[in-house]
């Protein structure tokens, strides 16, 4: 593997907050949250669904939207409560959000369930609407609003049948072309300025959305695509992976890298630091500092200059 490049320690280089729409994915929940394999072995459980054996099947996307309608099928009330056990709650909501919403970005999106950004939204000093699944406007964008894309589980709740998009089935009734959610995504995506921050865009509906915005831009004569960054761990050269997929020999990193790039994202490194994503909520502390409204004249003390 080449050697990786530099990590960031300095956001404000790359991206305008105001001018910004930052798309936050599970990754900074993992260490309260887990990861999308967990959750679906944790329906199947509840739902009585034998998991597959091959342990690289429960990384495979498509594999996981199916087990997860089998389970609806099997026992659609065993479901939607053990994802309401899952992520309805806030009793250890990760510090990261603090910071993020901390950021005075033009708006949120985010493919969480769980309620800690909207928790965080709802503070008086962040001043941001929320939206969830399917009440999505394209004209809340310009009005500072968290959107949650696919769903928002509220605290102590147990979820409504077609709340939320977890299964197989749910993508592709949401996601199909002239879809509202379809409406919502593409525009924004073609003509927004996004940082896109613990995501791994795995799932198939992703690739589908940003062919649809390649191709509508081939019809926009001279139209520039808008900046598009993705925050990811740095890895050590020497001790990333040496690359051990049966298939094409590639790491999981690289298959990532490679997707981004089609999806005309590009990669900028940060040093995790440690399991709760201190290096990440660092980056976020330092540009809350350097883009926040400076105090008017009104509010200084008498005698500051």
């Amino acid at each position: 593997m080449c050697e990786p490049e530099a990590p960031v320690d300095d956001l404000s280089q790359f991206v305008t907050p105001r001018k910004c729409v930052a798309f936050v994915g599970s990754g900074p929940s993992t260490p309260v949250f887990k990861d999308w394999p967990s959750a679906v072995s944790a329906v199947c459980g509840a739902c009585g669904i034998d998991l597959p054996g091959d342990e690289r099947s429960l990384n495979d996307p498509e594999t996981l939207l199916r087990l997860a309608d089998d389970a609806r099928d099997a026992n659609g009330s065993a479901y939607y409560r053990c994802l309401g056990e899952r992520f309805g709650h806030l009793d250890a909501s990760p510090t990261i959000y603090y910071e993020l919403m901390r950021v005075p970005f033009k708006s949120y999106i985010t493919l969480n369930f769980d309620p800690c950004l909207a928790h965080e939204s709802k503070k008086e000093e962040h001043k941001c609407a929320l939206k969830w699944f399917p009440d999505l406007d394209r004209a809340d964008i310009e009005k500072r609003t968290l959107f949650y894309l696919h769903g928002l589980i509220q605290e102590g709740m147990i979820p409504d049948n077609g709340s939320l998009l977890f299964a197989r089935s749910d993508f592709e009734k949401a996601y199909h072309r002239n879809s509202p959610l379809t409406y919502f995504l593409v525009p924004t995506l073609e003509r927004e300025e996004v940082l896109f921050i613990g995501c791994e865009l795995r799932e198939p509906a992703f690739r589908e959305v940003f062919q649809l915005c390649e191709r509508y831009r081939n019809y926009l004569v001279g139209s520039k695509a808008p900046r598009r960054y993705a925050l990811l761990p740095y890895v050590e050269a020497d001790t990333a992976p040496t690359g051990d997929r049966e298939n094409d020999g590639r790491t999981d990193e690289q298959e990532r890298d490679e997707r981004f790039k089609s999806y005309g994202i590009t990669v900028l490194r940060y040093r995790k630091i440690d399991k709760h994503y201190r290096g990440l909520r660092l980056l976020f502390e330092r540009l809350a500092e350097v883009t926040r409204e400076p105090p008017s004249l009104e509010s200084r003390e008498p005698g500051a200059s």
